[in-house]
């Protein structure tokens, strides 16, 4: 099931500019990020509470579990707060489609998953 899942998700995803080597996260010194999906920009603001990164992008927060190791930064987070993310982050870049209700469709039947992103430094 979980290949299943992974599909389903990495091809919607996809659809919406979330693409691998198309995803570029910047945390600023300043507490602030900038992430480009698909060439288009994204800002916010970003702290880390314990083990969180919490993201806030157009007043919205997202706790996020995050992990750094070596090079890599793996975040991961509850199905129903990758939507969240997913949707302020495709509101910013005006990149909202029919893929996006599919992804919505998707991420509600698997409630309390955890789904990650793992970006490369």
């Amino acid at each position: 099931i979980t290949g299943q899942i992974e599909d389903k998700l990495g091809n919607t995803l996809k659809k919406i500019g979330f693409k691998p080597g198309k995803v570029v996260l910047t945390l600023n010194e300043d507490k602030t990020f900038s992430m480009a999906v698909g060439g288009k920009p994204v800002q916010g603001t970003w702290s880390v509470e314990g083990t969180n990164l919490v993201l806030t992008i157009l007043g919205k927060s997202i706790k996020i579990n995050a992990n750094l190791s070596g090079g890599n930064l793996q975040l991961a987070m509850n199905a129903d707060k990758m939507l969240t993310l997913l949707n302020a982050v495709t509101t910013q870049v005006s990149t909202l489609s029919s893929s996006f209700g599919t992804l919505t469709n998707l991420l509600k039947k698997y409630d309390g998953v955890h789904l990650g992103l793992k970006f490369a430094k």
